[in-house]
């Protein structure tokens, strides 16, 4: 895999972080959608990345990282909940 391959993928694992984060504009030109850390947002990685990989891979990585942020949340809950 070449380097900007994995950087798209590290990008596109960044927007799904889980946790309280600050958003600003996706810094992809003409996007107005929101992006964690004033980066590219999912969509726009996911559509770089795509061109890199094909689209299915591309939209089935994000979709497993958006599944990752939603599991590691109930995670987190469900430990704050363990007296």
């Amino acid at each position: 895999m070449n380097h900007k391959t994995r950087s798209l993928i590290h990008a596109l694992a960044y927007q799904a972080a889980a946790g309280i984060h600050t958003y600003g504009q996706c810094t992809a030109d003409g996007c107005k959608k929101t992006a964690r850390g004033g980066a590219h947002c999912s969509s726009c990685v996911e559509k770089a990345l795509g061109a890199r990989i094909g689209k299915m891979a591309a939209k089935d990585l994000r979709n497993l990282y958006i599944q990752r942020e939603h599991t590691q949340h109930d995670i987190d809950e469900l430990i704050g909940e363990i007296p």
